[in-house]
Protein backbone atom coordinates (compact mmCIF):
# COMPACT_ATOMS: atom_id res chain seq x y z
CA UNK A 1 0.00 0.00 0.00
CA UNK A 2 1.51 3.46 -0.74
CA UNK A 3 -0.02 6.23 0.58
CA UNK A 4 1.90 8.76 -1.51
CA UNK A 5 0.37 8.17 -4.71
CA UNK A 6 -3.09 9.29 -5.36
CA UNK A 7 -5.06 9.05 -8.41
CA UNK A 8 -5.79 13.13 -9.36
CA UNK A 9 -8.59 14.03 -11.57
CA UNK A 10 -10.33 16.97 -10.94
CA UNK A 11 -14.27 17.57 -12.19
CA UNK A 12 -15.63 20.91 -12.56
CA UNK A 13 -19.41 20.40 -10.52
CA UNK A 14 -19.13 23.16 -8.71
CA UNK A 15 -16.80 26.05 -7.67
CA UNK A 16 -16.29 24.09 -4.54
CA UNK A 17 -13.31 21.84 -4.91
CA UNK A 18 -14.17 18.62 -5.67
CA UNK A 19 -12.59 15.49 -6.67
CA UNK A 20 -13.87 12.12 -8.76
CA UNK A 21 -13.53 8.54 -7.90
CA UNK A 22 -10.68 6.83 -8.33
CA UNK A 23 -9.54 5.10 -11.42
CA UNK A 24 -6.86 2.25 -10.39
CA UNK A 25 -7.57 -0.88 -9.92
CA UNK A 26 -9.01 -2.22 -6.30
CA UNK A 27 -6.34 -3.47 -3.40
CA UNK A 28 -8.51 -6.23 -2.64
CA UNK A 29 -12.36 -7.01 -3.33
CA UNK A 30 -15.16 -9.27 -1.74
CA UNK A 31 -18.75 -10.11 -2.45
CA UNK A 32 -21.49 -9.73 0.05
CA UNK A 33 -24.51 -11.46 0.06
CA UNK A 34 -27.95 -10.39 1.55
CA UNK A 35 -31.28 -9.46 1.01
CA UNK A 36 -31.51 -11.73 -2.15
CA UNK A 37 -28.51 -9.39 -3.69
CA UNK A 38 -25.31 -9.29 -3.90
CA UNK A 39 -22.66 -6.20 -3.66
CA UNK A 40 -18.95 -6.48 -4.51
CA UNK A 41 -16.73 -4.39 -2.26
CA UNK A 42 -13.53 -3.01 -3.18
CA UNK A 43 -10.53 -1.30 -1.18
CA UNK A 44 -9.20 1.70 -2.71
CA UNK A 45 -7.32 4.97 -2.15
CA UNK A 46 -8.96 8.32 -2.96
CA UNK A 47 -7.32 11.82 -3.11
CA UNK A 48 -9.07 14.43 -0.90
CA UNK A 49 -7.67 16.90 1.69
CA UNK A 50 -7.49 14.34 4.28
CA UNK A 51 -6.53 10.88 2.01
CA UNK A 52 -8.86 8.46 2.68
CA UNK A 53 -8.43 4.39 2.34
CA UNK A 54 -12.04 2.89 1.45
CA UNK A 55 -11.24 -0.36 3.23
CA UNK A 56 -12.75 -3.93 3.54
CA UNK A 57 -12.64 -5.10 6.82
CA UNK A 58 -10.81 -8.19 6.50
CA UNK A 59 -8.01 -5.97 4.53
CA UNK A 60 -8.69 -3.64 7.22
CA UNK A 61 -5.24 -4.36 9.85
CA UNK A 62 -3.44 -5.26 6.81
CA UNK A 63 -3.45 -1.75 5.18
CA UNK A 64 -2.87 -0.05 7.79
CA UNK A 65 -0.20 -1.21 9.24
CA UNK A 66 1.84 -1.86 5.64
CA UNK A 67 1.24 2.07 5.42
CA UNK A 68 2.13 2.53 8.98
CA UNK A 69 5.89 3.34 8.70
CA UNK A 70 4.64 5.76 5.69
CA UNK A 71 2.30 7.77 8.13
CA UNK A 72 5.25 8.10 10.17
CA UNK A 73 7.46 9.22 7.75
CA UNK A 74 4.61 11.50 6.06
CA UNK A 75 4.10 13.16 9.93
CA UNK A 76 7.97 13.20 9.90
CA UNK A 77 8.10 11.25 12.82
CA UNK A 78 11.04 8.71 13.53
CA UNK A 79 9.84 4.51 12.83
CA UNK A 80 10.36 4.35 16.99
CA UNK A 81 8.30 6.81 18.14
CA UNK A 82 5.69 5.88 20.94
CA UNK A 83 2.46 5.89 18.99
CA UNK A 84 -1.04 5.54 21.20
CA UNK A 85 -3.50 3.02 19.88
CA UNK A 86 -7.35 3.19 21.63
CA UNK A 87 -10.39 1.66 19.98
CA UNK A 88 -14.27 1.72 20.36
CA UNK A 89 -15.84 -1.40 21.34
CA UNK A 90 -15.50 -5.36 20.47
CA UNK A 91 -15.39 -5.41 16.45
CA UNK A 92 -13.00 -2.01 16.60
CA UNK A 93 -10.98 -3.32 19.75
CA UNK A 94 -9.85 -6.56 17.98
CA UNK A 95 -8.60 -5.35 14.72
CA UNK A 96 -6.74 -2.39 17.38
CA UNK A 97 -5.07 -5.74 18.86
CA UNK A 98 -4.60 -7.32 16.35
CA UNK A 99 -2.49 -4.16 14.78
CA UNK A 100 -0.37 -3.82 17.55
CA UNK A 101 0.81 -6.95 17.92
CA UNK A 102 1.97 -7.60 14.16
CA UNK A 103 3.71 -4.13 14.09
CA UNK A 104 5.37 -4.96 17.55
CA UNK A 105 6.23 -8.95 16.90
CA UNK A 106 7.27 -7.96 13.11
CA UNK A 107 8.80 -4.62 12.94
CA UNK A 108 9.51 -4.16 16.97
CA UNK A 109 7.14 -0.53 17.02
CA UNK A 110 6.70 1.36 19.77
CA UNK A 111 2.61 1.08 20.64
CA UNK A 112 0.75 1.53 24.17
CA UNK A 113 -1.81 -0.93 25.10
CA UNK A 114 -4.63 -0.65 23.16
CA UNK A 115 -7.12 2.45 25.36
CA UNK A 116 -10.43 1.38 25.43
CA UNK A 117 -13.24 4.23 24.66
CA UNK A 118 -16.74 3.21 25.20
CA UNK A 119 -19.00 6.33 25.06
CA UNK A 120 -17.78 10.07 23.76
CA UNK A 121 -17.94 11.16 27.85
CA UNK A 122 -15.70 13.76 29.47
CA UNK A 123 -14.88 10.76 31.18
CA UNK A 124 -13.61 9.37 28.50
CA UNK A 125 -11.71 12.26 27.40
CA UNK A 126 -10.20 13.02 30.92
CA UNK A 127 -9.00 9.25 31.07
CA UNK A 128 -7.06 9.61 27.70
CA UNK A 129 -5.58 12.80 28.70
CA UNK A 130 -4.69 10.92 31.79
CA UNK A 131 -3.16 7.95 30.33
CA UNK A 132 -1.11 9.98 27.65
CA UNK A 133 0.34 11.71 30.26
CA UNK A 134 1.14 8.71 32.89
CA UNK A 135 3.29 7.46 29.52
CA UNK A 136 6.01 9.28 30.18
CA UNK A 137 6.93 6.98 33.15
CA UNK A 138 4.81 3.93 32.31
CA UNK A 139 5.77 3.06 28.91
CA UNK A 140 9.12 2.29 27.64
CA UNK A 141 11.37 4.37 26.76
CA UNK A 142 10.71 6.00 29.57
CA UNK A 143 9.91 10.37 29.70
CA UNK A 144 8.94 10.32 25.90
CA UNK A 145 6.19 11.11 24.98
CA UNK A 146 3.25 9.92 22.78
CA UNK A 147 4.00 11.48 19.35
CA UNK A 148 0.79 10.09 17.33
CA UNK A 149 -2.72 8.34 18.05
CA UNK A 150 -4.53 6.13 16.01
CA UNK A 151 -7.79 5.65 17.03
CA UNK A 152 -10.02 2.54 15.32
CA UNK A 153 -13.71 2.79 15.31
CA UNK A 154 -16.80 4.78 14.87
CA UNK A 155 -17.31 8.41 15.83
CA UNK A 156 -17.76 8.05 19.39
CA UNK A 157 -13.97 6.88 20.31
CA UNK A 158 -12.85 9.18 16.97
CA UNK A 159 -14.51 12.57 18.81
CA UNK A 160 -13.02 11.25 22.03
CA UNK A 161 -9.26 11.06 20.45
CA UNK A 162 -9.82 13.90 18.43
CA UNK A 163 -10.73 16.47 20.91
CA UNK A 164 -7.72 15.08 23.29
CA UNK A 165 -4.98 15.37 20.45
CA UNK A 166 -6.00 19.11 19.65
CA UNK A 167 -5.67 19.64 23.32
CA UNK A 168 -1.95 18.03 23.35
CA UNK A 169 -1.04 18.85 20.46
CA UNK A 170 -0.50 15.55 19.19
CA UNK A 171 -1.15 14.41 15.17
CA UNK A 172 -3.98 11.78 15.19
CA UNK A 173 -5.14 8.99 12.50
CA UNK A 174 -8.76 7.56 11.97
CA UNK A 175 -8.45 3.71 11.05
CA UNK A 176 -11.76 1.46 10.68
CA UNK A 177 -14.03 3.93 10.88
CA UNK A 178 -16.97 4.07 9.02
CA UNK A 179 -18.95 7.29 7.37
CA UNK A 180 -21.86 7.73 9.49
CA UNK A 181 -21.68 11.36 10.08
CA UNK A 182 -20.12 14.31 8.82
CA UNK A 183 -17.92 14.29 12.22
CA UNK A 184 -15.34 11.97 10.80
CA UNK A 185 -13.16 14.51 9.02
CA UNK A 186 -14.01 17.61 10.18
CA UNK A 187 -11.83 19.40 13.40
CA UNK A 188 -14.98 19.36 15.23
CA UNK A 189 -15.87 17.03 18.25
CA UNK A 190 -18.95 16.15 19.62
CA UNK A 191 -18.86 15.43 23.53
CA UNK A 192 -21.58 14.89 26.31
CA UNK A 193 -20.96 16.08 29.68
CA UNK A 194 -22.91 14.04 32.62
CA UNK A 195 -26.82 15.72 32.24
CA UNK A 196 -26.15 17.87 29.73
CA UNK A 197 -26.34 17.98 25.93
CA UNK A 198 -24.08 17.23 23.79
CA UNK A 199 -21.65 19.80 22.88
CA UNK A 200 -19.72 20.45 19.47
CA UNK A 201 -16.08 21.71 20.12
CA UNK A 202 -13.03 22.63 18.59
CA UNK A 203 -10.50 19.30 17.87
CA UNK A 204 -8.35 18.24 15.45
CA UNK A 205 -9.12 16.77 12.25
CA UNK A 206 -7.35 13.37 11.17
CA UNK A 207 -3.78 13.15 8.89
CA UNK A 208 -5.81 9.80 7.39
CA UNK A 209 -8.39 7.77 7.21
CA UNK A 210 -9.51 3.94 7.02
CA UNK A 211 -12.72 3.91 6.19
CA UNK A 212 -14.75 0.43 6.50
CA UNK A 213 -16.70 0.01 3.53
CA UNK A 214 -18.03 -3.63 4.75
CA UNK A 215 -19.45 -2.11 7.56
CA UNK A 216 -21.08 0.32 5.68
CA UNK A 217 -22.68 -1.85 2.76
CA UNK A 218 -23.90 -4.79 5.43
CA UNK A 219 -27.47 -5.05 5.32
CA UNK A 220 -29.87 -4.42 7.92
CA UNK A 221 -33.29 -6.23 8.20
CA UNK A 222 -34.42 -3.49 10.70
CA UNK A 223 -34.15 -0.62 8.26
CA UNK A 224 -36.31 0.11 5.07
CA UNK A 225 -35.34 -2.24 2.29
CA UNK A 226 -32.74 -3.68 4.44
CA UNK A 227 -30.63 -1.09 3.88
CA UNK A 228 -26.95 -0.38 5.67
CA UNK A 229 -27.73 1.66 8.94
CA UNK A 230 -24.96 3.24 8.67
CA UNK A 231 -24.74 4.41 5.29
CA UNK A 232 -27.65 5.69 5.93
CA UNK A 233 -27.22 7.33 8.96
CA UNK A 234 -23.85 8.82 6.44
CA UNK A 235 -26.16 10.05 4.00
CA UNK A 236 -28.65 11.44 6.28
CA UNK A 237 -26.43 13.93 8.52
CA UNK A 238 -23.46 14.81 5.80
CA UNK A 239 -26.09 15.16 2.43
CA UNK A 240 -30.48 15.52 4.16
CA UNK A 241 -29.75 17.42 7.42
CA UNK A 242 -27.48 20.04 5.20
CA UNK A 243 -31.04 20.28 2.57
CA UNK A 244 -32.05 22.86 5.97
CA UNK A 245 -28.73 23.86 7.80
CA UNK A 246 -28.09 25.58 4.69
CA UNK A 247 -30.95 27.34 4.97
CA UNK A 248 -30.95 28.05 8.73
CA UNK A 249 -27.45 29.27 8.52
CA UNK A 250 -28.01 31.87 5.82
CA UNK A 251 -31.11 33.41 7.75
CA UNK A 252 -28.86 33.64 10.60
CA UNK A 253 -25.09 34.03 10.23
CA UNK A 254 -22.97 37.09 10.38
CA UNK A 255 -22.31 38.37 7.09
CA UNK A 256 -18.32 37.63 6.97
CA UNK A 257 -16.60 36.58 3.81
CA UNK A 258 -15.51 33.58 6.34
CA UNK A 259 -19.30 32.31 6.51
CA UNK A 260 -20.72 32.86 2.94
CA UNK A 261 -17.24 30.97 1.76
CA UNK A 262 -18.57 27.77 4.26
CA UNK A 263 -21.90 28.44 3.23
CA UNK A 264 -21.00 28.41 -0.58
CA UNK A 265 -19.27 24.76 0.59
CA UNK A 266 -22.22 23.27 1.54
CA UNK A 267 -25.47 24.74 -0.06
CA UNK A 268 -25.02 23.89 -3.83
CA UNK A 269 -22.63 20.38 -3.56
CA UNK A 270 -25.41 19.47 -0.92
CA UNK A 271 -27.90 19.53 -4.35
CA UNK A 272 -26.20 18.25 -6.61
CA UNK A 273 -25.24 15.20 -4.24
CA UNK A 274 -29.28 14.88 -4.28
CA UNK A 275 -29.72 15.03 -8.32
CA UNK A 276 -26.97 12.72 -8.25
CA UNK A 277 -28.64 10.21 -5.89
CA UNK A 278 -32.17 10.32 -7.91
CA UNK A 279 -30.06 9.75 -11.15
CA UNK A 280 -28.80 6.98 -10.74
CA UNK A 281 -31.44 4.78 -9.32
CA UNK A 282 -32.16 2.22 -11.90
CA UNK A 283 -34.27 -0.49 -11.06
CA UNK A 284 -33.50 -2.04 -7.98
CA UNK A 285 -29.81 0.06 -7.87
CA UNK A 286 -31.10 2.79 -5.30
CA UNK A 287 -28.05 4.97 -5.95
CA UNK A 288 -25.10 4.78 -3.17
CA UNK A 289 -25.10 1.08 -2.34
CA UNK A 290 -21.78 0.59 -3.94
CA UNK A 291 -18.09 2.17 -3.44
CA UNK A 292 -18.38 5.11 -5.82
CA UNK A 293 -21.63 6.09 -4.13
CA UNK A 294 -19.41 5.96 -0.85
CA UNK A 295 -16.48 7.51 -2.63
CA UNK A 296 -18.49 10.40 -3.50
CA UNK A 297 -20.55 11.01 0.54
CA UNK A 298 -16.45 10.95 1.96
CA UNK A 299 -14.75 13.02 -0.39
CA UNK A 300 -17.73 15.35 -0.03
CA UNK A 301 -17.56 14.82 4.27
CA UNK A 302 -14.12 15.96 4.04
CA UNK A 303 -14.68 18.69 0.93
CA UNK A 304 -17.29 20.54 2.07
CA UNK A 305 -18.96 20.04 5.48
CA UNK A 306 -15.35 19.47 7.40
CA UNK A 307 -13.97 22.47 4.99
CA UNK A 308 -16.65 24.85 5.54
CA UNK A 309 -16.67 24.23 9.67
CA UNK A 310 -12.94 25.49 9.28
CA UNK A 311 -13.92 27.90 7.79
CA UNK A 312 -16.25 29.60 9.72
CA UNK A 313 -14.73 28.27 12.95
CA UNK A 314 -17.67 26.31 14.10
CA UNK A 315 -20.09 23.12 13.26
CA UNK A 316 -23.08 25.94 12.46
CA UNK A 317 -22.73 25.64 8.66
CA UNK A 318 -23.62 22.42 9.03
CA UNK A 319 -25.87 21.96 12.20
CA UNK A 320 -28.28 24.17 13.16
CA UNK A 321 -32.52 23.70 14.60
CA UNK A 322 -32.27 20.18 13.30
CA UNK A 323 -28.96 19.02 15.53
CA UNK A 324 -30.55 20.93 18.34
CA UNK A 325 -33.60 19.22 17.82
CA UNK A 326 -31.27 15.72 17.87
CA UNK A 327 -29.94 16.71 20.99
CA UNK A 328 -33.12 17.06 22.75
CA UNK A 329 -33.96 13.14 21.06
CA UNK A 330 -30.84 12.13 22.26
CA UNK A 331 -31.01 12.65 26.07
CA UNK A 332 -34.29 11.21 26.12
CA UNK A 333 -33.12 8.40 24.52
CA UNK A 334 -29.93 7.58 26.28
CA UNK A 335 -28.17 8.17 22.86
CA UNK A 336 -29.96 5.10 21.55
CA UNK A 337 -31.22 6.96 17.70
CA UNK A 338 -28.30 6.74 15.47
CA UNK A 339 -27.17 10.85 14.93
CA UNK A 340 -27.80 10.88 11.01
CA UNK A 341 -31.13 9.20 10.90
CA UNK A 342 -32.49 11.46 13.72
CA UNK A 343 -30.78 14.80 11.97
CA UNK A 344 -32.12 13.98 8.41
CA UNK A 345 -35.67 13.53 9.98
CA UNK A 346 -35.51 16.60 11.48
CA UNK A 347 -34.09 18.36 8.81
CA UNK A 348 -37.53 17.08 6.31
CA UNK A 349 -40.05 18.10 9.30
CA UNK A 350 -38.40 21.58 9.52
CA UNK A 351 -38.71 21.59 5.87
CA UNK A 352 -42.21 20.64 5.85
CA UNK A 353 -43.10 23.17 8.51
CA UNK A 354 -41.53 26.15 6.23
CA UNK A 355 -43.73 25.03 3.43
CA UNK A 356 -46.77 24.97 5.59
CA UNK A 357 -46.45 28.51 7.32
CA UNK A 358 -44.43 30.36 5.02
CA UNK A 359 -44.04 28.48 1.61
CA UNK A 360 -41.08 26.66 -0.19
CA UNK A 361 -37.59 27.17 0.65
CA UNK A 362 -35.34 29.01 -1.71
CA UNK A 363 -33.68 26.47 -3.32
CA UNK A 364 -37.35 24.86 -4.99
CA UNK A 365 -37.03 21.20 -3.55
CA UNK A 366 -40.19 20.59 -1.88
CA UNK A 367 -41.03 18.41 1.31
CA UNK A 368 -42.34 15.70 -0.90
CA UNK A 369 -39.19 15.57 -3.43
CA UNK A 370 -36.53 14.97 -0.85
CA UNK A 371 -38.68 12.54 1.15
CA UNK A 372 -38.77 10.26 -2.05
CA UNK A 373 -35.21 10.24 -2.14
CA UNK A 374 -34.70 9.77 1.57
CA UNK A 375 -36.80 6.78 1.54
CA UNK A 376 -34.70 5.98 -1.56
CA UNK A 377 -31.48 5.67 0.28
CA UNK A 378 -33.46 3.61 3.18
CA UNK A 379 -33.82 6.65 5.43
CA UNK A 380 -36.80 6.16 7.28
CA UNK A 381 -38.97 9.31 7.22
CA UNK A 382 -41.76 8.85 10.37
CA UNK A 383 -40.20 8.79 13.80
CA UNK A 384 -42.33 5.50 14.18
CA UNK A 385 -40.36 3.89 12.30
CA UNK A 386 -36.90 4.15 14.72
CA UNK A 387 -39.10 3.67 17.64
CA UNK A 388 -39.48 7.42 18.38
CA UNK A 389 -43.19 8.34 20.16
CA UNK A 390 -45.46 11.24 18.36
CA UNK A 391 -45.35 12.91 21.76
CA UNK A 392 -41.59 12.70 22.26
CA UNK A 393 -41.13 13.97 18.88
CA UNK A 394 -42.96 17.01 19.09
CA UNK A 395 -41.82 17.62 22.65
CA UNK A 396 -38.44 17.56 21.79
CA UNK A 397 -38.86 20.31 18.97
CA UNK A 398 -40.43 22.56 21.50
CA UNK A 399 -37.35 22.10 24.31
CA UNK A 400 -35.11 22.67 21.35
CA UNK A 401 -35.72 26.88 21.15
CA UNK A 402 -34.17 26.83 24.91
CA UNK A 403 -31.04 25.29 23.89
CA UNK A 404 -28.27 27.92 23.29
CA UNK A 405 -30.33 30.76 24.38
CA UNK A 406 -27.99 33.56 22.85
CA UNK A 407 -27.73 31.92 19.35
CA UNK A 408 -30.52 32.62 16.96
CA UNK A 409 -32.05 29.66 14.58
CA UNK A 410 -35.65 28.90 12.93
CA UNK A 411 -36.64 26.92 15.96
CA UNK A 412 -36.00 29.71 18.15
CA UNK A 413 -37.78 32.67 15.56
CA UNK A 414 -40.89 29.50 15.32
CA UNK A 415 -41.76 29.75 19.23
CA UNK A 416 -40.67 33.67 19.67
CA UNK A 417 -42.40 35.42 16.44
CA UNK A 418 -45.41 33.11 16.15
CA UNK A 419 -45.69 31.87 19.96
CA UNK A 420 -45.96 28.57 17.83
CA UNK A 421 -47.90 26.13 20.28
CA UNK A 422 -47.71 22.02 20.36
CA UNK A 423 -51.26 21.28 18.50
CA UNK A 424 -50.50 23.39 15.51
CA UNK A 425 -47.40 21.20 15.08
CA UNK A 426 -48.94 18.03 15.32
CA UNK A 427 -51.60 19.20 12.84
CA UNK A 428 -48.85 20.16 10.25
CA UNK A 429 -46.69 16.64 11.03
CA UNK A 430 -49.86 14.76 10.67
CA UNK A 431 -51.02 16.63 7.60
CA UNK A 432 -47.05 15.76 5.55
CA UNK A 433 -47.64 12.12 7.39
CA UNK A 434 -44.67 12.53 9.26
CA UNK A 435 -46.55 11.32 12.42
CA UNK A 436 -49.24 8.72 12.23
Amino acid sequence: LSLDNYTKRSVGMTEAKRNNHSTEKPLFSTVIKGSGMEIEISARKSDSKIPIIYDVRPQSTTDFTRGYDQILANLKLPKESKVLFASGKENSRDVALKSRSWLIDLYFRNITDVFPIYDSSTKYVRKLEQRINESKYRDEPKGEEVKLMVCFGGQTAQDVVKLVAYRKDIPYVGVFGVISSDGYASDRAVIKKRNKYPISQKATAPKFLFVDTETALGYDREMDKCYPKILSAGIGDIVFAKTWTYFDFEQHMQNTAENREALKLVKEPTFELISFIRERKKDDFDGLRDLDGIERLGNFGVENAAEAMRIAKSSKPCSQSDHHWWRIIDRKTNGKILHGISTAQNALSLRAIHEELEGPLPDKYSFDELREVAEQVGIPTQPYKIRISNNLYVHSLMKAAEINESESNYIKDLKKERHLRKDILIDILTKKKILT
